[in-house]
């Protein structure tokens, strides 16, 4: 939630090639029968056209070794005029395999907002393969997002480095971000229609999956959603109850918050994550040479950020580029050894190659611009400069690592060019629901563990898991068998743990892996491209562990 999105750098993923697919309306009933695998056949293709998989991308991977499908459903922009205009969303599918025992459809999202997710379906290689055979595990790109048509852009040059430094030291650097916040808002509005931008709202996406649930002509759905794709499915279960067969959330959003003050929490629990990060690389110091205590690195920190701002490392990171870098730890602890590895080489090298790298290209324009599409419009943002000041200047001064980026990431949303709207009711205790689950990890920034003590009150239902001394954000299943072996069980027959009392705890506890440990010398792994494995085992190992890597830079810059 309120976190910064980024294309993925490892893998390029996508959905369907436009140009590929023809645009076919289904008209599926508003009320589904009793649903079996040919009778949702029957109904999918009434409402989806399937075709190939974008060349050169993850999805086309998953299409080639593990039957795949992508493809195109059309749906009203305003859903409450069914009549009006249309947008298409993209989707994907990978088919259950196991006949006699199908569970339907389970949905997908992984974030964002503005994350594609047609390579969602990938999840099915991360549970038991007798469970994942019993679903059609569906992707989609949201309205506006990725293959969906329309997609928003802005400013595709919006991220080119060097940009200002985040800390507003000078009035010239709040001057200068101002400029560019105000621009970019500008240049969305004149990117498309005020009706578009106007319907960017989480109740829309909410909407449009029960338009995907419709098309596949099941009773319920299933969902799994992270970080933002929580307060995705928060919204569809509170909107759609009757609908919700199950549903696993990851990293919840506090719906209390959205958006304004939830970034301001979230600058406050990134500074906590981050400190673990000091730690293990003062733990490590024989290896990274970065400072021999927490403090020490941390100083590092800020001191290699200085040096950056009249000396970029290879032209193209200067001290805002390195906040985004460095940020990445702040995501997963598998990143760790990355992140010091890149960081260690320019202070210790001058080689900075491993910090371009994790720079990539910075934000992706679509990305950036659904991020802000979408939260603008959910949710009233003050439109006072002054106010966004004195709120940050507040904050930054007990959590100063990530406030100002934070910041400036969402100040277009002061500017945003059509008015917010007022958000989705979350957690209507009268509305009865199935049981679900909820995973958070201890000291997740992100997302902080209060989000989910939050829902798990709302939702009488729902069950949470957390991870004692976790640090990372919507990376389920993690190889944990804590939390795998109960989500398992959780898809294959909804058995939950028993809920406990009291709103301000977890259901179950679980102890995290063990954080990660430097490897032997040699090049850092950051941002490899897909290569082609010697076995099918070997592809799927490969697949999930760039996934992982793609999740983490998904969910920020």
């Amino acid at each position: 939630m309120g976190a910064r999105v980024r294309t993925p750098q490892l893998l390029v993923t996508g959905g369907a090639a436009a140009a590929a697919l023809a645009l076919v309306i289904g008209a599926a009933p508003s009320s589904a029968a009793p649903t079996t695998p040919a009778a949702a056949a029957a109904r999918t293709a009434a409402g989806v056209v399937w075709g190939s998989c974008e060349p050169g991308t993850t999805d086309e991977v998953l299409e080639a070794n593990y039957g795949m499908k992508c493809g195109t459903l059309e749906v009203p922009l305003d859903h409450t005029k069914p009549g009006g205009s249309k947008i298409s969303i993209a989707v994907s599918r990978i088919e259950h395999t196991d006949t006699a025992n199908y569970q339907g459809v389970i949905v997908l999202n992984p974030g964002g907002p503005g994350g594609s997710g047609t390579v969602m379906p990938i999840i099915s290689l991360f549970v038991d393969p007798a469970v994942a055979a019993q679903y059609d595990w569906v992707g989609f790109d949201p309205r506006g997002v990725g293959n969906s048509s329309p997609a928003l852009s802005c400013d595709n040059d919006y991220a080119v480095p060097v940009r200002p430094p985040y800390d507003p030291t000078r009035a010239w650097i709040e001057k200068a971000w101002l400029k560019r916040v105000t621009g970019y808002a500008k240049d969305c509005g004149a990117a498309a229609s005020p009706e578009f931008l106007k319907h960017l709202r989480t109740i829309d996406t909410a909407d449009d999956m029960e338009s995907i649930r419709e098309a596949f002509g099941v009773d319920k759905l299933n969902y799994y959603g992270y970080s933002y794709g929580t307060y995705l499915g928060q919204v569809y279960a509170s909107r759609y109850p009757e609908r919700v067969r199950r549903m696993i959330l990851d990293s919840n959003v506090d719906p209390r918050y959205v958006w304004e003050q939830g970034n301001l929490d979230q600058n406050v629990a990134f500074e906590t994550t981050m400190s673990k990060f000091w730690a293990w690389v003062a733990k490590y110091d024989s290896v990274y040479h970065l400072g021999r205590t927490p403090a020490k690195v941390e100083h590092r920190y800020y001191r290699t950020q200085r040096e950056l701002k009249g000396s970029p490392a290879g032209g193209q990171i200067g001290p805002a580029e390195f906040n985004d870098v460095i940020l990445n730890a702040g995501y997963a602890e598998f990143l760790w050894t990355d992140v010091a590895a890149a960081w260690s080489a320019w202070v210790n090298g001058k080689d900075p190659a491993g910090l371009i790298d994790f720079y990539g290209d910075g934000v992706g324009d679509n990305s950036y611009a659904m991020y802000l599409g979408v939260q603008c419009v959910d949710a009233k943002w003050s439109r006072s400069w002054k106010t966004w000041m004195q709120e940050n200047t507040r904050t930054a001064r007990k959590a100063p690592f990530v406030t100002w980026g934070n910041m400036w990431f969402n100040a277009p949303c002061a500017f945003w060019p059509v008015k917010a709207s007022t958000p989705q009711k979350v957690g209507d205790k009268a509305k009865k629901l199935p049981a679900f689950l909820l995973l958070g990890e201890q000291f997740d920034g992100p997302t902080p563990i209060s989000g989910s003590f939050e829902v798990r009150k709302r939702f009488p239902s729902a069950v949470l898991i957390e991870t004692l001394g976790g640090a990372s954000h919507a990376l389920s299943p993690s190889g944990n068998p804590c939390t795998d072996d109960r989500i398992n069980a959780y898809l294959a027959d909804g058995t939950v743990p028993a809920r406990k009392p009291g709103n301000k705890r977890a259901d179950v506890y679980c102890q995290a892996l063990p954080q990660p440990v430097p490897p032997t010398p040699g090049p850092t792994a950051t941002a490899t491209a897909f290569k082609a494995a010697s076995s099918r085992a070997a592809l799927a190992d490969r697949l999930k562990a760039d996934f992982r890597r793609q999740m983490a830079a998904l969910q920020h810059g």
